[in-house]
């Protein structure tokens, strides 16, 4: 995904907001099947797992929050 954000910022200048927006749908759509696969899959999953996925999803969902404050403020500005 930073491959996608650099790559829109840079290929598509004047669009960006838009392209932002989907980023912010994929990212958020990536937590929440991570979360679903991960309470599925929960009997499977050892402690390692648990702890590395959580902190995978609390990393998207920092990533979802910044990306919405950006959003916002170029989108009102």
């Amino acid at each position: 995904f930073t491959v996608l954000h650099f790559l829109f910022y840079t290929l598509f200048k004047t669009m960006w907001l838009n392209f932002l927006f989907i980023m912010i749908c994929a990212n958020t759509l990536y937590a929440l099947i991570s979360l679903v696969v991960l309470v599925e899959k929960a009997p499977l999953v050892t402690w390692m797992g648990w702890v590395y996925f959580c902190l995978e999803i609390i990393i998207l969902l920092l990533l979802v929050r910044f990306e919405i404050e950006w959003f916002k403020r170029f989108k009102y500005s």
